[in-house]
């Protein structure tokens, strides 16, 4: 559906960018010419073939043009969140970061980061789980049953809509 949309507006573009160019600028200049030499332009129709392309191709850059800066906003702005977000994460925070975008889901025993014990790991992974860069999941559980509340497994996720943008910021 959002693919439909895009089309309709770049085709909507296009249009709009073919009618002003060949109306008000073509045809006008056309005229001016006409009026100046006091007689009527009659070109060939290979010639009206050419223009009508050429200008065809010139809505169609600038639609483009237009429509790609329309679209790169949301991304523009997903960007500078992620950016506050990032500002007060460690260093540390930001290796946690790095290696759970490698994954679509990462255990707790999966993050073994060379250079950083298990308390610095868990700390950074608490920074980014409240700055909301990761989201936690639990293991569904027995709750009647003390071990199985001790051996409960947690999940990290960096969110989907997060991830290819923060790739860029990280990497």
């Amino acid at each position: 559906m959002n693919e439909l949309k895009t089309l309709l507006t770049y085709c909507r573009e296009v249009f709009w960018h073919w009618w002003v160019i060949t109306i008000e600028i073509v045809l006008v200049i056309v005229d001016l010419v006409e009026r100046a030499f006091g007689t009527w332009l009659l070109p060939p129709l290979w010639v009206k073939f050419t223009i009508g392309v050429a200008v065809l191709f010139v809505a169609q850059f600038l639609a483009y043009r237009r429509v790609t800066s329309a679209l790169a906003l949301p991304d523009i702005a997903l960007t500078n969140h992620l950016r506050q977000l990032l500002a007060p994460i460690s260093d540390d925070g930001r290796k946690v970061m790095k290696l759970a975008l490698l994954y679509d889901v990462i255990e707790t025993p999966q993050m073994k980061i060379e250079g950083l014990s298990f308390q610095a790991i868990q700390k950074a992974r608490h920074e980014c789980v409240q700055a909301g860069l990761l989201r936690e999941e639990y293991e569904p559980i027995d709750i009647s049953s003390p071990l199985a509340i001790a051996m409960q497994r947690s999940f990290y996720q960096v969110p989907r809509e997060f991830r290819e943008t923060l790739k860029r910021l990280l990497y």
